[in-house]
């Protein structure tokens, strides 16, 4: 158990560095941990979940922490294709598999702290241990610091029985959500069928039946992990056609779930949407790129079809207009 032992006679002292992407804030600690049982990322999720829980409450709530803020505890990782990996740590006790903009921000921490060495050319490539798995990394570095970051995720995935279901909201009434798994789980639901505009605005209004739509999807339709110990969903995402969407294709829904992205406007134009998060406990996330992963997992479905292009990336704006990129494969 995680205690006074744990740490030795000395003081509590963690080598910790903060860091946001997109806004999106993340703690990341790079020293001072004590030991943590595991020689996989998965295996020091699970242990610091079940009895080490008080290093995320340590660094999340207050007076250290805040409501918005993120844990990612770095070790050095024993898979051969990976030097360091993480166990990530969120609001509400939920230890993600996998999240982009945490792993962006341990990127960063550990090319601008020289854990990393950054190449002499513009691009460092490594391999990072996720508890999801290893996530390929290729960072744009310039003048000792990061300028941006791709990631070659683990599969994202949804099942048809998780596609289009029915939920009651009390309250409000019956809604059409989708459920998909991109290192948590996610509840998509289309902004307009419940009558939306997402507008930064209305963000008070729209967390707020965010967080009434994720409770009501949690308690009749809970979802698991077909392998993993991981239920959900743990994250809500309002998704928004945008005006270059062909109006055959935006109108398309697999029942009245969400819209997908339309092939028009040419080859090389980028299917474009935008997209609200709301995190534990009713919070607006600030970056565009947690919805990246649901948004491949349901277009799985439909290029299954062969009604969505494989190739053309899709565009997502977040609520502070900035754009990330999405493409399967």
């Amino acid at each position: 158990m995680f205690g006074p032992r744990t740490w030795g006679a000395g003081r509590r002292m963690l080598q910790v560095i903060d860091c946001h992407a997109a806004g999106e804030p993340a703690r990341v600690v790079l020293g001072g941990l004590p030991r943590v049982p595991g020689t996989t990322m998965l295996e020091k999720r699970e242990h610091m979940r079940d009895h080490m829980d008080a290093l995320r409450k340590l660094l999340l709530l207050e007076p250290r922490g805040y409501p918005c803020q993120n844990a990612n505890f770095v070790f050095p990782s024993e898979h051969p294709e990976a030097d360091f990996g993480f166990v990530i740590a969120e609001q509400g006790r939920i230890y993600p598999m996998m999240s982009g903009h945490n792993a962006m921000c341990v990127v960063t921490a550990l090319l601008e702290t020289g854990m990393v060495p950054m190449c002499e050319g513009p691009t460092t490539c490594f391999g990072l241990e996720s508890p999801a798995g290893i996530i390929a990394v290729e960072a744009e570095c310039d003048a000792g610091r990061v300028a941006s970051i791709t990631l070659r995720n683990q599969p994202a995935f949804c099942r048809p029985r998780d596609l289009d279901v029915e939920i009651d909201v009390p309250q409000y009434g019956k809604v059409c959500v989708s459920l998909a798994y991109g290192g948590m789980h996610y509840a998509i639901v289309d902004a307009a069928s419940v009558g939306l505009r997402l507008e930064a605005s209305r963000a008070r209004e729209i967390c707020r039946l965010g967080e009434m739509i994720k409770i009501a999807t949690r308690e009749q339709h809970p979802v698991t992990h077909p392998e993993l110990d991981y239920t959900g969903p743990d994250i809500l995402v309002f998704r928004e056609a945008s005006a270059e969407e062909e109006p055959a294709v935006a109108g398309a829904r697999l029942g009245a779930g969400t819209i997908v992205p339309a092939l028009g406007g040419g080859a090389a134009a980028d299917a474009q949407a935008r997209g609200f998060v709301e995190a534990a406990g009713g919070m607006q996330a600030r970056e565009p790129h947690r919805v990246l992963p649901p948004v491949r997992a349901r277009n799985a479905v439909v290029m299954s079809n062969g009604e969505l292009d494989w190739t053309r990336p899709e565009t997502w704006t977040g609520m502070i207009d900035r754009r990330e990129a999405a493409e399967d494969e």
